[in-house]
């Protein structure tokens, strides 16, 4: 059966911690959708994609992001993607290579197409999504007053489907 497997990078729980408590703090009042505070921060290595090979698979996908190492990503900057606000990170150069290794694996053993958000690849952490546009148009201001820029980097991922769970290791 075929399933929506999600590759992760987490954010160390120090910086995780300090994006959370300034965004829900700017959110009291307008009241933007908190998803993205229920998991830990984290940048998509890939969208998210269907296999019905998930155990299979993760092992493959572990071996490549392991062999890869822990991953400084840069700094964050607040950016508006039509109704999301992220925080896309300086370009770094293994950050992409990981992404390619991935889409080749999955695309050439799994079949999994490479599609557009993959193929212009911009590493992110989704803050806020889908508030009506009055109202990220103030968080977006707020958070460009409120929200630093963080250094982030990668030390675990998380591979997994909302039916069977994630599981998270340590690189």
């Amino acid at each position: 059966m075929k399933e929506f497997i999600s590759i992760c990078g987490i954010i160390p729980e120090d910086i995780n911690k300090k994006i959370k408590e300034i965004c829900l703090k700017e959110n009291e009042d307008l009241k933007l959708s908190e998803r993205f505070f229920r998991f830990n921060l984290h940048i998509s290595m890939k969208r998210t994609f269907l296999c019905d090979e998930f155990e299979k698979m993760k092992d493959d996908v572990r071996q490549v992001l392991i062999k890869e190492g822990k991953i400084f990503c840069g700094n964050t900057h607040l950016k508006r993607n039509r109704d999301m606000l992220w925080l896309i990170m300086d370009y770094d150069e293994k950050l992409r290579k990981i992404h390619d290794q991935l889409d080749r694996l999955l695309n050439d053993k799994y079949g999994v197409p490479i599609d557009t958000f993959d193929r212009i690849y911009l590493p992110h952490i989704t803050i806020f999504h889908k508030g009506d546009p009055e109202n990220m148009d103030v968080m977006e201001n707020r958070l460009s007053l409120s929200l630093p820029s963080f250094p982030v980097s990668i030390n675990s991922y998380a591979i997994g489907t909302k039916i069977k769970g994630y599981e998270f290791f340590d690189v």
